[in-house]
């Protein structure tokens, strides 16, 4: 596998274009990338806004200020679940944007594009992957104890919108992510920069676009950071999707199944508790 480590304009006709694969010599650009970064924000802020409007408006509620509305939005459980709801036709958008973007408009294969291969990666490889996430993780924050955060208050809300959480966070979250930063922005990022700018540009703007929810939290900030490195970086190496993509997905359902999982831990240490 060939990967240009420097920028070079790509192109079809050139003699070692055939030994380039196909996902790291993209026909669109830095622009595009930008723009369905910017594009996959605008669509999850819109759908939001369009979903708890509509709630206050179907509910009748009034409020004497925006700090009262904002308030109102971030402390009640069933305007909680409707934005959280929210979330998910913002994702199906967003991966229609990509859908057009990659394949130019249904001119082009979509997976070949974006390299929905195994890369080489063993079931193995992603253990060990997983153990130096979590690992991390643990040490983090066993050093820095985190404290509560936009998600945290999200989940400890009500069980339907831990619920709801728990499957954006399997089904469509890893899936539409990787498409839009290691599918969409990676390779076009690498087109002009070479790998080691795209790769630090891609991890960069995976993290930033996470810290409005966690910013009361730089630990998890940092492991964010982390997880969007080693994300990036598989998706380099291989040359392929598919292997973030699954890596990204096993270690969301991970915490996911750990959250879903602490009430019953709890509820079996306090009656083994003498």
């Amino acid at each position: 596998m060939e990967i240009p480590l420097q920028p070079e304009e790509f192109n079809d006709s050139d003699a070692g274009a055939a030994q380039i694969p196909l996902p790291d010599r993209p026909h669109w650009g830095v622009l595009t990338a930008l723009g369905v970064w910017i594009g996959s924000i605008a669509l999850l802020v819109v759908t939001q806004t369009i979903a708890i409007g509509g709630y206050v408006a179907f509910s009748g509620l009034e409020f004497a200020d925006n700090v009262a509305f904002v308030e109102f939005a971030r402390a009640n459980p069933t305007a909680i679940i409707v934005q959280v709801s929210a979330t998910l036709p913002a994702h199906l958008l967003t991966l229609a944007l990509c859908v057009l973007v990659i394949t130019a408009f249904f001119q082009k294969p979509f997976w070949s594009t974006i390299g929905w291969t195994s890369g080489g990666v063993k079931f193995w490889h992603y253990f060990v992957m997983m153990m130096i996430f979590f690992i991390a993780a643990l040490t983090l924050v066993n050093f820095f104890p985190p404290g509560e955060d936009d998600l945290d208050r999200i989940i400890r809300s009500s069980t339907t919108a831990l619920y709801i959480v728990g499957f954006l966070a399997v089904f469509s979250a890893p899936l539409v992510e990787e498409v839009v930063y290691r599918g969409v922005m990676y390779p076009g990022f690498l087109k002009r920069m070479g790998m080691p700018l795209a790769v630090t540009l891609t991890t960069i703007l995976f993290t930033l676009v996470h810290v409005p929810q966690y910013y009361e939290n730089p630990v998890k900030i940092a492991l964010l950071t982390l997880l969007s490195f080693m994300l990036t970086a598989l998706r380099a190496v291989t040359g392929s999707l598919l292997p973030a993509f699954i890596l990204h997905t096993l270690i969301n359902g991970t915490q996911i199944a750990l959250l879903l999982a602490e009430p019953l831990i709890r509820r079996y240490a306090e009656t083994a508790t003498p």
